[in-house]
């Protein structure tokens, strides 16, 4: 009896974006990521009272995200991907 276990891919969750600057206007906002990545599925977003978070689908996507906020100068905080960890 053969197992695909060796076939499956098992994939970690990216860590979410919390975005601490108030933003006026969220899908102008939205807009000009989905500009950056080239394509409109690559993220999710969620607007709270003190806070937008973003869901990025791929690393190359995270990544993407966090250079348009530095590039912004957007105050924002998230955690360390765990390819990126030395263990």
């Amino acid at each position: 009896m053969e197992t695909s276990e060796e076939n499956e891919t098992i994939t970690t969750p990216l860590p979410p974006i919390f975005i601490k600057t108030k933003i006026s206007n969220y899908q102008a906002f939205c807009q000009k990521l989905k500009n950056k990545i080239y394509s409109t599925n690559n993220f999710t977003y969620k607007s709270s009272t003190e806070s937008l978070k973003l869901n990025a689908t791929s690393s190359n996507a995270y990544r993407i995200i966090i250079k348009f906020l530095k590039e912004s100068n957007v105050e924002f905080f998230t955690y360390q991907l765990k390819e990126n960890k030395p263990y």
